[in-house]
């Protein structure tokens, strides 16, 4: 017998947007980043040193085991998988960017962000790479507006405060 893994949701399509367009860059970890504390184990954090040294930037990955993937959902016993057993990964980035007056030379400012990105996953042969790319496409594109091709004016809506989609 073959198993068939379904994903829930459907996802509807947008008439007129096959896909929300969002180019990600490849990380250069040999080039631009040094760990700076693997002391947990599990965890490595990482410091970008093209940064310059006013404007910090973190990198942190770190997985933990988690002993049960149902706790918290409505899935019953006997539709659980053999192992309740999973993984919780963090990837967490932090930057400093600076904020200069080219009137000004003594202006400067610094705005601190961070990101994070968390996923629970079962340890089962069901839980692929796939599968997770899958969820973090659905989970990004969740940051746009309905209908629009870019993410740019459901970032802004989100900046100002409306999480309703429209």
């Amino acid at each position: 017998m073959t198993k068939v893994v379904t994903y829930g949701p459907t996802s509807t399509a947008v008439a007129g947007v096959p896909s929300v367009t969002f180019p990600v860059a490849p990380v250069n970890f040999d080039a631009d980043f040094v760990a700076i504390d693997s002391s947990k184990p599990g965890q490595v954090i990482y410091t970008d040193v093209t940064c310059p040294l006013d404007q910090e930037s973190t990198l942190r990955i770190t997985q933990t085991a988690r002993p049960n993937v149902y706790a918290g959902t409505s899935v019953e016993t006997g539709s659980m998988l053999p192992s309740k057993r999973g993984l919780d990964t963090v990837i967490e980035l932090k930057e400093l960017h600076k904020i200069t007056d080219s009137d000004d030379p003594s202006f400067v400012q610094y705005a601190p962000y961070r990101v994070a990105i968390i996923t629970n996953t079962p340890i089962s042969e069901y839980a692929s790479a796939d599968v997770v790319l899958h969820l973090l496409e659905r989970a990004i594109a969740a940051f746009g507006q309905q209908g629009d091709a870019t993410l740019n004016d459901g970032i802004t809506a989100l900046l100002h405060g409306a999480v309703a989609k429209v």
